[in-house]
């Protein structure tokens, strides 16, 4: 509730403040939202990258994670504030869990690289080019599979542990087919 209240301010403030803005307010309110949201999960990720003593490889987790995600998707929470909070803890956690899978790099890399190839993409909805129809949709679709695979793959050459547990997390999160509300 605080990211939309957050954004409905800013976006209402940006059309006071500057009469020719050609945005519509809802765009405003959206795009104030979306980086709000990344601001909040990037910063509190850092925050408790810094905490567990492990700043670099929850910057590392929530980069791969992010990459990832824009090109396979993935299932989303109602709550913009929720997400953020869910998303750190996430980020925080694997450099905490990636140490006890040493040695299982290549396996859960490949368990990642199934379920993107299987699943991705799927909930698109809020990109600019999941808005087609038809054939051009199909295409879009085929590029962020190939996209999001061969990202995933890219993890035999750099044989990452926190990187391998970010994808196979995202990955798991296409798996749900619906948003789930959260109170």
């Amino acid at each position: 509730m605080l990211t939309i209240t957050a954004s409905e301010k800013l976006a209402r403030l940006t059309k006071e403040w500057n009469p020719a803005e050609t945005r519509s307010f809802d765009v405003l309110r959206y795009q104030y939202a979306v980086t709000l949201n990344f601001v909040s999960y990037v910063g509190l990720a850092a925050i408790g990258g810094l905490l567990t003593g492990h700043f670099a490889e929850t910057i590392l987790a929530a980069g791969s994670f992010t990459l990832l995600r824009v090109f396979s998707g993935g299932f989303h929470f109602r709550s913009l504030d929720v997400c953020a909070i869910v998303t750190a803890a996430i980020f925080v956690a694997i450099p905490l869990l990636a140490g006890a899978l040493t040695g299982y790099t290549g396996l859960l890399t490949a368990i990642a690289a199934v379920l993107i190839a299987l699943r991705a993409p799927t909930n698109l909805q809020n990109t600019q080019w999941a808005n087609g129809t038809g054939a051009r949709l199909a295409t879009v679709k085929r590029t962020y599979k190939s996209i999001a695979v061969a990202i995933v793959l890219a993890n035999f050459i750099v044989d990452s542990d926190v990187i391998a547990l970010a994808f196979v997390i995202q990955a798991l999160l296409l798996l749900p087919r619906r948003e789930v509300s959260v109170l």
